[in-house]
């Protein structure tokens, strides 16, 4: 009798592990999940406005600056509207940048408005991918990506990080992996590399001094380096806030032809 309550014990034991195991596994999160947990952790609030400083430093060590606001608004959690209006030096005062972004496209709409022509421009898909204002940051960087704008998958992770590669569904575009690092702790990538189309390591991004604001964690410098040419641009956000008034209107191209 004693023998078969010990056969019973580990049988019952042994379901227990196999069913604790199965659960894990089950739940065991995939490279889209993740994504979208990073995707929602910025969306904590549908309203954000800085002021950025962004310098640039060419391979030669020498720097420019410039400076500008931006104002973000989530329509409806489904359409990202940005607007960014450069201030400073006088060389690019009055320059503005329109992006909207919509969830389910792999490309984002751009309108660049240039003072000295006092014209807006739609930018082609190609030209998003051009640098933005002289820096390591293209046009499409500055936009952002939408969570189906890739393919994600989960490479390993351990007890810090999630270490994600993604891959463009466009295979027009510029990129053609992004390796992704993302923090547990934050749920923002904390470093990416970027390949070319030539599988080369083109740029990386180093995201640094992750701040907390009203329960949503924000980077607040962002620093690209072009591995290619050795300069490096960074942006440092400055005076954020979050839950905050924006009204369409002030996310639309006639604020942009106001800038």
């Amino acid at each position: 009798m004693s023998h078969s309550i010990k056969i019973t014990r580990f049988a019952l034991l042994s379901v227990i592990a196999f069913v604790f195991l199965f659960n894990n596994i089950a739940h065991a999160l995939d490279g889209r999940e993740i994504m979208k947990m990073v995707q929602d952790q910025g969306r904590k609030h549908n309203t954000q406005q800085s002021e950025v400083e962004l310098i640039i430093i060419d391979k030669s060590k020498r720097e420019r600056k410039r400076y500008f606001s931006t104002k973000q608004l989530i329509d409806q959690n489904t359409t990202t509207h940005t607007l960014v209006n450069f201030y400073k030096p006088a060389s690019v005062k009055g320059t503005g940048l329109l992006t909207e972004k919509e969830d389910q496209a792999t490309k984002a709409n751009q309108w660049l408005y240039l003072p000295a022509f006092r014209s807006v421009k739609q930018l082609r898909s190609d030209e998003q991918d051009d640098s933005f204002m002289g820096s390591d940051f293209s046009f499409s960087d500055v936009a952002g990506r939408t969570l189906d704008q890739d393919t994600h998958k989960l490479i390993k992770e351990d007890e810090k990080y999630y270490f994600i590669s993604s891959v463009p569904v466009d295979k027009t575009e510029a990129y053609n992996r992004l390796d992704l690092v993302i923090s547990k702790k934050y749920l923002v990538p904390l470093h990416i590399v970027f390949f070319n189309k030539k599988g080369e390591k083109f740029k990386s991004l180093a995201n640094k001094g992750i701040q907390e604001i009203k329960g949503m964690y924000l980077v607040q410098n962002a620093v690209m380096t072009n591995h290619l040419t050795g300069g490096e641009s960074h942006m440092l956000r400055k005076e954020t806030k979050v839950a905050i008034k924006i009204h369409p209107n002030d996310v639309s191209i006639k604020a942009l032809k106001k800038s």
